[in-house]
């Protein structure tokens, strides 16, 4: 995680110059690769790993909204169904986990983080 976070870093210096004179299909990649970035850099963010600390639950061990998909194409189907259904955990109990042991502003982060990294590889669709 810190090799790829150091590239994003180096990264995203750079990508709004990227942008210009690109086409619109370029600016949409770039945007993804930044969206991804982000979603590594919160990962490694102090008040994630301060978070994540008093988190060793059911929930979180669990919790597995992007699940590798390693079968058949029906059991990937379904095995992303379930996660797609529990994006945020059995019942949403991530949102639940993280009020009382975090924070609404950590909550609203990972949330954010992880609906726009759903929307880059387009694991679920929540439209």
């Amino acid at each position: 995680m810190r090799k790829i976070n150091t590239t994003c870093t180096d990264f995203l210096k750079c990508a709004t110059k990227f942008k210009c004179g690109r086409t619109r299909k370029d600016v949409e990649e770039i945007n993804k690769a930044v969206t991804l970035c982000d979603f590594h850099a919160f990962h490694l963010s102090p008040g994630w790993l301060d978070c994540v600390e008093k988190l060793d639950t059911t929930c979180v061990r669990e919790w597995d909204p992007f699940p590798d998909l390693e079968g058949t194409e029906e059991e990937n189907t379904v095995k992303q169904k379930e996660a797609c259904r529990n994006f945020f955990g059995k019942d949403n109990c991530m949102e639940k986990e993280m009020l009382d042991m975090c924070s609404l502003d950590l909550w609203e982060d990972i949330r954010k983080h992880y609906l726009a990294t759903n929307k880059v590889i387009k694991a679920c669709d929540f439209d």
